[in-house]
């Protein structure tokens, strides 16, 4: 997997942008076949699946809709083809 983290914290990394509230915006590339785990660091999150296919813990992640994570939760990120996820 690779990340480009846009605005805000994660995995110890912060960006230059300057956010009023905690924050992680990301864009995620996952490799056909990738699996990625995203910790429960913030409450409130979700995914947008910008191109390729993938599954959020099992369930297929449809194109260009706005999946809202179970808040407390950590979740698993499986790539079906290459995926770009924000």
């Amino acid at each position: 997997a690779q990340w480009r983290l846009i605005a805000g914290s994660l995995y110890g990394y912060h960006s230059p942008v300057h956010c009023f509230s905690p924050l992680a915006y990301a864009q995620l590339q996952l490799p056909a076949g990738a699996e990625h785990r995203l910790e429960a660091d913030y409450t409130e999150r979700a995914l947008l699946l910008i191109s390729g296919a993938a599954r959020v813990n099992g369930e297929p992640l449809p194109a260009r809709h706005l999946a809202v994570l179970t808040p407390a939760t950590a979740t698993s990120l499986q790539a079906d083809s290459d995926a770009c996820i924000m």
